[in-house]
């Protein structure tokens, strides 16, 4: 005989805020907005969860190849 597992598993779909670790997110808002609306011909009024985390990956690739190209003596990244 198979015994089936009734138990449901609940799945909390309430939006949470991420908190970035490497990007002020209302900077990076102010600034991706400024841009747009001296770059752009329709003007942009807010910026995305998604844009942000982008923005923080690029980041954080960008920090890991730099450090990956850097010479290995010294003390001081440059």
């Amino acid at each position: 005989m198979i015994e089936e597992n009734t138990t449901s598993t609940v799945v909390d779909s309430t939006p949470t805020k991420m908190k970035y670790k490497l990007i002020c997110a209302s900077k990076c808002k102010k600034f991706a907005l400024e841009f747009a609306k001296a770059n752009r011909a329709k003007e942009f009024t807010r910026v995305s969860e998604d844009f942000l985390i982008s923005c923080e990956v690029a980041l954080k690739q960008h920090i890991q190849g730099r450090i990956k190209m850097h010479p290995s003596k010294g003390k001081t990244l440059m």
